[in-house]
């Protein structure tokens, strides 16, 4: 039998096992068409080999899951291939998290003329050793970077067992909000730091609670992560423009503030050098929400410590102890802030709360017969 025969055979015996399977895990999905699976916004689907014989692992991944690019090869060690894929379909942008044993795998003209898909996407190597990625010039990632693929153009990749998180958009979306044909972006890589650590982070959570999450709010997930990733793509190139994506800077922006303002040095400052961009566009994206930027980094050190005082965990700390956690220097001035905020001292919020865990100890059901 020739090897096209044979292959072609094989696949088919492949289709054949994955339809005797759970469809949850193998309903066809292919980020090829971002939102074409015919569900809504935030629909969950995953893809494995976990119940595909060892030896149809391979073809199976690459007839059924690479459906972009073409697997040039699996592990070299003799082991069984193993892979898992989960897809969020999104309005203009999908999410998947794609972790494989060894594989090289390309995107050659062929393919492009082919498919004729034109998707970006933004992706973590969440972990794995370093990849090698050939698109445009020979770039190589290491777990922790964030890099950017345009599928219009020839790629080559040769990664181990790794991780990927990705963000795939659709190429208007991304030529919109950055206001140029995003083809220069090709293997980009954003810095570890500013939006660029939050995006990470943010993709990272996303992918640990996915599956916990309703579709509602995996749609909700997405589409922040998209504007952040977008964001920190014009941040990059010093060209933010937050009527392009509001909610990404807007988003990035306060988490910095939860994340920082513990620091009694953070302020409006320290928050524009890690965004990126300038004060008027801060101001102004604040202020079409009705905020300040002070009053957000303020209210939000507040909010820590009345956490903190009303929490058990944080019980033995003294009110000062809590006021200089929280980014206070000057215990008047928290005093005075706290009482204004919730029309109590911050003691007195730490005495009352101690009081309502013992009343509510003492009226719990006795555990004895």
């Amino acid at each position: 039998m020739s090897d096209a025969l044979l292959n072609k055979a094989l696949y088919s015996k492949v289709l054949g096992l994955s339809s005797q399977l759970q469809s949850n895990i193998f309903d066809r999905v292919s980020p090829l068409d971002i939102g074409a699976t015919g569900k809504g916004p935030g629909h969950l689907e995953i893809r494995s080999t976990d119940s595909v014989a060892s030896r149809h692992a391979l073809a199976y991944w690459r007839e059924g899951v690479l459906r972009r690019i073409e697997a040039l090869g699996g592990p070299t060690d003799g082991q069984p291939f193993r892979g898992r894929l989960i897809h969020v379909t999104g309005v203009g942008a999908d999410f998947v998290e794609h972790a494989t044993d060894t594989v090289s795998a390309r995107r050659d003209l062929s393919r492009l003329k082919r498919d004729g898909c034109d998707d970006i996407s933004i992706s973590l190597l969440a972990s794995g050793r370093s990849a090698t990625l050939v698109h445009g010039s020979i770039h190589h990632l290491r777990a922790g970077d964030v890099y950017v693929m345009d599928y219009s153009q020839p790629m080559e990749i040769l990664r181990p067992r790794h991780r990927d998180i990705s963000l795939i958009c659709s190429r208007e979306r991304v030529a919109n909000a950055l206001g140029y044909d995003p083809s220069k972006l090709a293997g980009f890589r954003l810095p570890h730091r500013g939006i660029g650590a939050l995006l990470r982070s943010h993709l990272r959570l996303m992918a640990a609670e996915v599956t916990r999450l309703t579709a509602e709010q995996r749609a909700v997930a997405l589409s922040s992560a998209v504007e952040m990733g977008l964001a920190a793509l014009q941040a990059e190139l010093r060209k933010v423009d937050h009527e392009c994506v509001p909610d990404g800077l807007y988003q990035a922006a306060r988490l910095i503030i939860r994340r920082d303002c513990g620091d009694p040095e953070f302020d409006l400052r320290v928050l524009v050098r890690e965004l990126g961009c300038s004060r008027a566009t801060l101001y102004r994206l604040f202020a079409e929400r009705g905020e300040s930027v002070a009053a957000t980094i303020w209210s939000t050190r507040i909010e820590n410590a009345y956490a903190m005082l009303t929490t058990s965990v944080h019980r033995y700390l003294r009110v000062g102890e809590v006021a200089q956690r929280c980014g206070f220097t000057d215990q008047s001035t928290f005093n005075r802030m706290f009482k204004r905020r919730y029309d109590v001292t911050p003691l007195d919020a730490s005495r009352m709360s101690a009081a309502r865990e013992v009343a509510d100890l003492d009226s719990a059901p006795s555990l004895r017969g």
